[in-house]
């Protein structure tokens, strides 16, 4: 694994490369810094983030000497701008849970740089996600928010 203060950012950009295998859908950006600007092009896209709606983020005693940390991802899909249709924006989004999940099984320690992804173990729920408009910059959108729990051990000197 990443030194202590890269681990976040790795394991957002190794999702964002394990996302841009998707094929059925296909996004045509997946961006791994939430800074970056967009443009209708570039639709359907997912943006990652840490998710800010998330209130428990937490660092966890696990064991003398093993710690987790347990972090939120948000998993933006922007399907398509607000001016679009409902019907059509709706029948975009309902492409995207399954694909999203199916990639994220096939490699659910997402090339190494987590312990492990969802609720925990080989049972539990991957992720959540809700539907609908969603702000995002200075623009309105419609599409998918995830939220992806990932959690990484990290052995530590006891002290």
């Amino acid at each position: 694994m990443s030194e202590s203060h890269e681990l976040i950012p790795a394991a957002l950009n190794a999702l964002a490369a394990r996302l841009r295998t998707m094929t059925n859908p296909i996004p045509r950006r997946v961006i791994a810094d939430p800074s970056e600007s967009v443009s209708l092009a570039d639709f359907p896209f997912i943006v990652l983030s840490l998710d800010p709606e998330r209130k428990d983020h937490s660092f966890e005693r696990k064991a003398v000497g093993v710690y987790l940390y347990r972090f939120y991802v948000a998993i933006w899909v922007m399907v398509g701008s607000r001016q679009a249709g409902l019907p059509q924006l709706h029948a975009h989004a309902l492409r995207w849970p399954v694909g999203i999940g199916q990639v994220i099984l096939a490699d659910q320690r997402i090339s190494n740089t987590v312990s492990w992804s969802g609720d925990g173990g080989a049972t539990g729920a991957l992720f959540t996600h809700s539907v609908g408009y969603l702000g995002w910059g200075d623009g309105q959108y419609f599409g998918l928010k995830f939220s992806l729990p990932l959690s990484i051990a990290l052995p530590t000197q006891f002290g």
